[in-house]
């Protein structure tokens, strides 16, 4: 994760715990710092962008004084949701496990032959849901790695006894073709290489959504449910991953936050701004894409199934 978004998400969750001695007034974010970063005029200037940017997304109630000491605020009911949903998201195992699976082998190829990948554990590039992962993600996320044969040199889990991991060539190809998406690459058999990748909607979706360009064919046709529908153009864009041309870190990100729509969309009352902020996000992604005619499809669709479910992105 960046340096912003583990702020904007530790900013976030001190609101949320934020108990003022007087119901309803503010938290002064001067009191969210650390003593020493008090006078840091570079943080106060990131953490200025990141509170105006909440207070856009109706995340905050933002009040703004003189100087950064006149900064007061509170948490919405929109961010309190927020909070909660990335809280349970630290607790879902199957999110967790995956999140720490592609931190582990993105870490790894960067570090090849690393003496402690224990390093990983305090290296921000690896957090999850703006948290550091723990030393049982990295043992179990090692364990999976070796079983798939994405990492090899590994001589002991358990007591870790670690002899200089790196990545098999399965593991190259997974985060050179795949950005490190560990269940992405899985999914598609770990076939690397090749330029021809078939994006396919296994499910009911309306209109004829097509496409043509060197890389990637796709045509579905059929109606069916919105939210159906929707579940099916995530899967699509999962596939549609290693086509869409970005650069593996924001491919590995993409996967990630595909995965918490589809897991939310799978729960018996699927959280709406879950899903709506999430979705912003992966087009926000997909926006930046070199392949820019796969790229407008994908966005043009999940625009309009958003409207059809009555969460507008737009």
């Amino acid at each position: 994760m960046t340096e912003t978004e583990i702020w904007r998400i530790q900013l976030l969750d001190w609101l949320f715990d934020f108990r003022p001695a007087n119901p309803g007034h503010f938290a002064k974010i001067v009191d969210f710092l650390d003593e020493d970063e008090r006078t840091d005029g570079r943080l106060h200037g990131l953490l200025r962008g990141i509170l105006h940017r909440l207070r856009d997304e109706d995340l905050i109630t933002l009040a703004e004084g003189m100087g950064f000491d006149g900064l007061d605020a509170s948490i919405t009911a929109a961010g309190m949701a927020d909070v909660e949903a990335r809280r349970e998201r630290r607790h879902d195992p199957a999110l967790r496990n995956s999140a720490a699976r592609d931190a582990t082998l993105r870490w790894i190829n960067r570090h090849p032959r690393s003496p402690d990948p224990r390093d990983m554990l305090v290296d921000r590039s690896t957090y999850y849901e703006g948290q550091p992962l723990e030393i049982a993600d990295l043992t179990a996320a090692l364990e999976y790695l070796l079983s798939k044969d994405l990492v090899t040199g590994v001589t002991k889990v358990a007591e870790f006894v670690l002899l200089e991991p790196e990545l098999t060539s399965k593991g190259i190809d997974c985060v050179e073709q795949y950005g490190g998406s560990v269940s992405v690459y899985l999914k598609r058999g770990g076939e690397g290489g090749g330029t021809q990748h078939n994006v396919n909607f296994h499910g009911p979706v309306s209109g004829n959504v097509a496409w043509a360009s060197e890389t990637v064919t796709q045509t579905a046709t059929t109606t069916g449910i919105a939210g159906d529908e929707l579940a099916v153009l995530v899967h699509a864009i999962i596939e549609a991953i290693p086509s869409l041309g970005l650069p593996a870190e924001e491919s590995a990100k993409l996967a990630r936050e595909l995965e918490v729509i589809d897991a939310e969309l799978v729960t018996t009352s699927p959280d709406a701004g879950v899903v709506q902020t999430f979705m912003r996000r992966v087009l926000a992604t997909v926006g930046g894409a070199a392949n820019s005619a796969l790229a407008a499809v994908l966005m043009a669709y999940a625009k309009d199934q958003m409207r059809k479910l009555g969460i507008p992105i737009e």
